[in-house]
């Protein structure tokens, strides 16, 4: 949440503009005492030209106020009016400071004290309730308190002197105490906005509360109602015994009903739950064709209801990398739309939609989506659920939470018109391939091992042919697997390997192992539970088939 600078200002400018008409009444009352003062003492048309000044700087920022009224409320330029703000303070304080050379008589130790003392007020009231605006209390005191420092220090006797240096060290302490201040007030003026933002938002979930709670409300009781209406008739009211009830499907209708409402009710836990945090997501490399499969099984007798065919066209090796129960309720909650919009006969196809992406696509050739929905279709306080082509019924919470388990991976989900009518939704997935960290000396096995990676598939080898490279590489990145050989220098990679477990974020990498016969049977087993217990996953026992390690590292990388 950011408080942007022109809103600050804005505040700061009002709060000084604010404050002009009660600090110039003060101003003018303490001129004219100042006036009475010395009216004998010095001519009197001085004392009548500085009045006229300090008349002018009053009318000027009463005028500045006055024009300023209309920016009360509202947005204004509020560097264009800090600027003004200013300029007036400057222009009053030159003013104030030519007393000291206009009405200030020498040599009369008590109205130079009254003098003194009367700026020094006027300075330290400035500094209290002009601070909103960094350098407005400054732009007042500086000429002020300087020209009477130069009238002391050059001017005056002993004791004028020390007047002059109290105030050089007043203007410092109090521009000083302004600077804080103004921090002070800059910080209140951004939490009262953070505050309001805050409020803002808290009103705009409470309506969203609101709304939601009306759509499941509304969702709730018509199926409830039904409910109560069936239990009547079961109960004999419309003179129907339990048998003819039964014999009327009834039963059946009610059973559905339940199984709706235990949907809708899981749906919104998991929604909830997911809103609150209280569902991660947990990672990994999954297949992604394996997973829509699965997804396909769940949904394969409501298509095969409506003679739908349901084609998975994602790629073998396509990998993504996701929560596998989280992403595969996304592709349940698609394909489930997918069928309940498709009509008899219709077709609907799971595919990657570019082979260097990890987006994958749900399209049906079913009734498509309204356009007065497209734009709501995620937005869980937006009721767009219809019945669909076989009167289906829905929840409306599917794909709002799926929008939802998809913020929580980086990634979004798009739908738009298929081509030839329909719907295509993709689920949007940050783009990223396993990565393998190979450590193997140059030798006669180097191309079967690259050779039995390259099967993998969409991967990214780092090869290394040393321990040190291999903790350069670590240094850098983190591969979600590492294949190590120990034949040219056993010890070197056991060090490796503790090395590797000794570093906290690596201590659950999987680490395949890769060495020829240690010797007899016995000794081989001996190396494998050594190696068991310093945390290698798996040892392959060379020559091994090429399939082997594949399907090792295939196993790793899920």
């Amino acid at each position: 949440m950011t408080v942007k600078k022109r809103d600050i200002l804005q505040e700061q400018v009002r709060l000084a503009i604010k404050l002009i008409p009660g600090m110039q009444i003060s101003s003018i009352i303490v001129a004219l005492a100042l006036s009475y003062s010395v009216l004998n003492i010095v001519p009197g048309v001085n004392i009548a030209l500085w009045l006229c000044g300090i008349a002018v700087v009053a009318g000027t920022r009463v005028l500045m106020t006055m024009k300023f009224e209309k920016y009360k409320s509202g947005p204004f330029d509020g560097a264009k009016w800090e600027r003004a703000y200013i300029f007036s303070s400057i222009f009053s304080g030159i003013v104030w400071g030519s007393s000291a050379y206009l009405i200030l008589p020498s040599g009369n130790p008590g109205i130079e004290v009254l003098f003194v003392a009367s700026v020094a007020g006027l300075s330290a009231a400035t500094t209290v309730s002009h601070s909103s605006l960094k350098y407005g209390p400054a732009a007042w005191m500086t000429p002020v308190l300087t020209t009477y420092c130069s009238r002391f220090l050059f001017t005056g006797d002993q004791q004028a002197q020390i007047l002059g240096g109290l105030l050089a060290l007043l203007l410092v302490v109090l521009v000083y105490y302004s600077f804080k201040h103004n921090n002070v007030i800059t910080n209140s003026i951004s939490l009262q906005f953070v505050n309001l933002e805050l409020i803002d938002e808290v009103r705009n979930v409470s309506k969203k509360q609101e709304k939601f709670v009306s759509i499941v409300a509304h969702d709730l009781r018509s199926p409830l109602t039904g409910i109560k209406g069936m239990i009547e008739i079961a109960e004999g009211k419309n003179n129907e015994s339990w048998a003819e009830v039964r014999e009327n499907a009834a039963a059946k209708q009610i059973t559905d009903t339940i199984d709706g409402l235990l949907a809708m009710i899981e749906n919104l836990l998991n929604h909830s739950r997911l809103k609150s945090g209280k569902i991660a997501p947990e990672k990994r490399f999954v297949f992604a064709r394996n997973l829509v499969e699965s997804q396909i099984a769940g949904i394969i007798h409501a298509a095969a209801l409506k003679k739908i065919t349901v084609n998975n066209d994602v790629p073998n090796d396509m990998r993504i990398f996701a929560d596998p129960q989280l992403i595969g309720q996304v592709f349940h909650n698609l394909l489930l739309n997918a069928v309940k919009f498709t009509n008899e006969g219709g077709a609907i196809t799971v595919f990657r939609t570019s082979p260097e992406s990890s987006d994958i696509a749900v399209r049906d050739n079913g009734v498509g989506i309204r356009e007065e929905y497209m734009a709501d279709i995620f937005s869980d306080d937006v009721k767009t659920t219809t019945f669909g082509t076989a009167g289906e019924k829905g929840t409306g919470l599917g794909l709002p939470y799926s929008h939802d388990i998809m913020t929580t991976h980086d990634g979004d989900l798009k739908a738009g018109r298929a081509e030839g009518g329909g719907t295509v939704i993709t689920v949007c997935l940050p783009h990223r391939r396993p990565k393998i960290l190979l450590v193997e000396r140059p030798d006669e096995s180097a191309d079967s091992i690259k050779s039995a990676v390259a099967k993998i598939g969409d991967v990214d080898l780092a090869e290394v042919d040393s321990g040190r490279g291999a903790l350069e590489i670590l240094g850098k990145a983190s591969p979600n697997l590492a294949i190590i050989s120990l034949d040219s220098d056993k010890d070197g990679a056991i060090a490796l390997i503790k090395k590797i477990r000794g570093i906290p974020r690596f201590r659950f990498l999987p680490i395949i192992a890769l060495a020829k016969p240690a010797g007899p049977g016995d000794e081989t087993d001996k190396l494998r539970v050594r190696l068991l217990e310093l945390g290698v996953n798996e040892l392959l026992v060379k020559p091994f088939l090429e399939s082997e390690l594949t399907k090792q590292a295939n196993f790793y990388l899920r």
